[in-house]
């Protein structure tokens, strides 16, 4: 299968940075022109059936021209988190990382709950809705909607039946449990109204409203210590509640010496828990323009260590002990040589 954004242009660069967890994949297109010139975006497809359905497209709240939004990407079961290395919080092209629930549901609020009761889903996901009638015969269940951005025509099927209608019966006041399979082809903030219509064998009608809401969240972080051109964002890597986040540009052990964050995630949100840089780092290291983490140890590259000649580059490894992250490794190939 092959994906291409549905409003693709010309220079956008997408598939620039990729990212793949379970049933979700995040896809960067840094040079989008949607907020200015190369202010960057990413696309978020879910796999739904056989098939990777495009769920929704993300920029951030405060993209600018320029910003490469999309430039790093990583995804999990619960978070996005997409980099922008040229943002200008808190100086020139310092850079910034915006994370996104994409955990968090579209809230079903039924109107009438003596006739349908609903729960979160995700979206694309089924809506489980129960139908009480008080007639006993046979019935017609169409549902429609407003607001919605169709996928191949047909954004309501309800179960057994092929599309938005069912033909089927009923006892009187004896629920009947159904479920609507609602997709959009862009995730759609705000309400979105759907109404079942309920035609009984006898003429009579019975009209039921109820609403789905997706409720984005962002959060954008910055280096505490950012300052201009450090590149903060560079490489992203996610695992369960810790991020590390690339900053190769970063000054402090020399110039473009390069630095590593790690952000940690409680009820309060991500917030910064460790700055990392490499035990002998040195001017022009370049360390954390590549980085990843798995549980307990976080993986930082530095292509430009020299230990081995100029430019044959290293990577770093860290281990979490207690709240302190440790290096405890230097890996370099065992036949480096001067690029």
């Amino acid at each position: 299968m092959k994906i291409t954004a549905h409003d693709g242009a010309n220079g956008d660069n997408f598939g620039y940075k990729v990212s793949l967890s379970g049933q979700y994949a995040i896809i960067g297109a840094r040079y989008d022109d949607n907020n200015g010139s190369n202010s960057g975006s990413v696309y978020i497809y879910k796999l739904i059936g056989a098939n990777w359905e495009f769920i929704q497209k993300l920029t951030a709240s405060d993209t600018e021209a320029g910003d490469y939004f999309g430039y790093a990407v990583s995804i999990s079961d619960y978070h996005a988190v997409v980099g922008a290395i040229n943002d200008d919080a808190p100086d020139a092209n310092s850079g910034s990382v915006y994370v996104y629930d994409i955990s968090q549901s579209p809230k079903i609020s039924a109107i009438d709950d003596d006739h349908v009761t609903t729960s979160s889903v995700i979206s694309s996901a089924p809506i489980p809705f129960t139908l009480v009638y008080s007639n006993t015969g046979n019935i017609t269940v169409t549902a429609t909607s407003s607001n919605i951005t169709l996928i191949n025509n047909s954004n309501i099927v309800i179960s057994g039946s092929a599309n938005n209608t069912l033909n089927t019966s009923c006892t009187a006041n004896i629920p009947q449990n159904l479920t609507l399979y609602v997709t959009s082809n862009e995730g759609q903030f705000g309400r979105t109204q759907i109404t079942t219509l309920v035609t009984d064998s006898f003429g009579y009608t019975h009209t039921q409203s109820f609403f789905y809401e997706i409720m984005p969240s962002e959060q954008k972080v910055i280096a505490s210590d950012g300052d201009a051109d450090d590149r903060f964002g560079v490489d992203i890597s996610l695992s369960d509640n810790f991020a590390i986040i690339g900053a190769y540009y970063d000054d402090e052990r020399g110039s473009n010496s390069g630095a590593a964050y790690i952000y940690t995630k409680d009820q309060s949100g991500w917030s910064e828990s460790a700055k990392l840089s490499a035990s002998d780092a040195e001017a022009s290291d370049y360390f954390g323009y590549a980085v990843s983490i798995s549980g307990d140890y976080a993986l930082i590259g530095a292509y430009g260590e020299d230990q081995k000649g100029s430019g044959s580059g290293a990577a770093y490894i860290f281990n979490r002990q207690g709240t302190q992250w440790v290096q405890t490794n230097k890996l370099m190939a065992p036949d480096g040589a001067s690029s």
